[in-house]
């Protein structure tokens, strides 16, 4: 009799390890803390970057890439490199880096004249950065290593592109400049 019971049991069992090792839904929800068409200096996370826009030159564009780490041979390394190549193409175009807390001023101007950049590097906010550490298993599980947004003078967002593992960058930077054309 026991036998018979064995079979139905363990399935269950079975059943419920699967059902409670099943990813949660929002640990794959990726949110993003700005939109297109909203303003950096009405946004909580990004309005520490309000001084970088300058309504006054309006053709001025801002590129602001957010990354979680930095690697000369990898991805955000060859990140940097484009950017740093557009930025000297383009005149009306200011690149902003923003990097986690744990790179000190020392960090960056070190690796701005080591590797010859032209870009402006800053560490992120207090409150952005808690806002991405709450929201690292889904951008893991997504691949995203990081963010470029398109900023106009007047502070307006104008496009937010997603930088996933596995996706050429050559993509990412023909979308930038489509949309500065």
């Amino acid at each position: 009799m026991k036998t018979y019971f064995f079979f139905p049991a363990a399935l269950l069992l079975v059943i419920a390890i699967i059902f409670m090792l099943r990813p949660n839904q929002n640990d794959n929800e990726v949110v993003i803390p700005v939109a297109v068409g909203e303003n950096i200096k009405e946004n909580a996370y990004l309005d520490f970057l309000g001084e970088i826009v300058d309504p006054s030159k309006q053709n001025e564009k801002h590129l602001v890439a957010v990354l979680d780490d930095v690697c000369s041979s990898c991805l955000s390394g060859q990140i940097l490199f484009k950017l740093d190549s557009l930025q000297r193409q383009r005149k009306d175009i200011q690149t902003h880096i923003l990097l986690p807390s744990k790179y000190s001023a020392n960090d960056l101007s070190n690796m701005k004249s080591n590797y010859d950049l032209r870009l402006n590097f800053k560490t992120i906010s207090a409150k952005l950065e808690v806002f991405i550490q709450s929201n690292q298993k889904a951008l893991s599980r997504k691949g995203i290593i990081g963010a470029i947004c398109l900023i106009d003078s007047n502070g307006e967002v104008k496009l937010i592109q997603l930088v996933k593992l596995g996706v050429p960058f050559r993509e990412i930077i023909t979308l930038i400049t489509k949309e500065l054309t």
